[in-house]
């Protein structure tokens, strides 16, 4: 009878090579494996694709935004904060910037809100900025910053060149609960910000979900979504919205039709309503050319709101102490004190 063949160095170094070739197997598979995932999240996610949007919100308000002034020799159109529509729950402020040196946001304050800035894709200039907890950085084509200003933060933006810088930068009120927590940053390069496209769609996902794939960024102190989508002519997207929330487009390039049957053009804000039973909204691209917006929706945060240019509160008192804080580099602003930026004095 054949009994066990004797344990013998060979014999180890066989086995051992046996099993660095199993696991080397394995990891082959389960890199396949993920990359056929993430290939698919490219494209929509497994089962993923046009939302079931039972009954779309309707248009409620259409307003073009026009060029205003706003920091040292900038302009913007202004969304969101205007005459015509002053706030949105959660929504304080959207601007869509095009600045070049010698134009920028010298040194200034945020207290009690977020702020959300985002390079356009196509945009041929950078922005940088630094603040006074010594945070400093480039924003290029594409890259996005999320910055929860809460209890205190002094800060400049600055166009890196002359080259003009294209973009968004919206603001977002915080609950009281939330207004005198710690500042904090979230700041993501172009090809860190996840993308899906479906039918015609292609969808930059800064904050929620389109076609099954998620943003990484947290909104958790008051909840967001922000999607970037370029659509083919004659497309149409179908895109789910919370119940409950707020929500809003702002056009880009092209011209779509937004549920009222007309076809509306750049630098425009499309409120949308938001009725029991709604659960998104339904746009359809024009028949020749491609067309681009950010839709916008967020949980609204049901608390007065208090503003003071870049201080948003609930109360008129807490302004006034906020401001207090900020002269006197104290109760969040300690670190303010003395501090100025360097990128401010290209600033003409």
């Amino acid at each position: 009878a054949r009994g066990p063949r004797p344990w013998t160095p060979a014999s180890a170094v066989a086995v051992a090579r046996r099993v660095l070739v199993a696991l080397a197997l394995a990891c082959v598979v389960r890199a396949w494996c993920r990359g056929g995932a993430m290939s698919s999240a490219a494209v929509g996610g497994a089962g993923a694709g046009a939302a079931a949007v039972s009954r779309a919100r309707a248009v409620s308000k259409t307003v073009l935004s026009r060029e205003q002034s706003e920091g040292r020799g900038a302009r913007v159109r202004r969304s969101i904060g205007n005459a015509q529509v002053r706030n949105f729950d959660p929504f304080l402020m959207l601007d869509e910037f095009a600045v070049g040196l010698p134009a920028g946001f010298s040194d200034h304050p945020h207290r009690g809100m977020i702020t959300c800035t985002y390079v356009l894709p196509k945009s041929r200039g950078f922005m940088d900025h630094e603040d006074s907890m010594l945070n400093a950085g480039r924003l290029r084509a594409g890259d996005l910053q999320y910055m929860k200003a809460a209890r205190g933060i002094l800060h400049a933006e600055v166009p890196a060149s002359e080259d003009v810088c294209h973009g968004l930068q919206l603001w977002i009120t915080l609950p009281a609960a939330h207004k005198m927590d710690e500042p904090e940053y979230q700041e993501l390069r172009a090809e860190e910000l996840s993308r899906a496209s479906w039918d015609g769609v292609d969808a930059i996902i800064i904050a929620g979900e389109a076609f099954g794939v998620q943003s990484q960024v947290r909104t958790k102190e008051t909840p967001v979504h922000y999607i970037h989508f370029a659509m083919a002519p004659g497309s149409e997207l179908r895109q789910k919205v919370p119940a409950g929330w707020n929500s809003f487009a702002y056009t880009l390039e092209g011209s779509a039709d937004f549920g009222d049957g007309s076809l509306i053009g750049p630098h425009h804000t499309v409120m949308f309503t938001n009725r029991d039973g709604e659960d998104g909204v339904i746009v359809k691209a024009g028949p020749s050319e491609r067309a681009e917006f950010v839709l916008i929706s967020g949980q609204p945060v049901g608390e007065p709101i208090e503003q003071h240019g870049p201080f948003v509160m609930n109360t008129r008192e807490e302004i006034n102490r906020a401001f207090a804080d900020f002269q006197g580099a104290k109760n969040g602003f300690e670190s303010a004190r003395g501090w100025r930026s360097e990128i401010q004095y290209r600033i003409r």
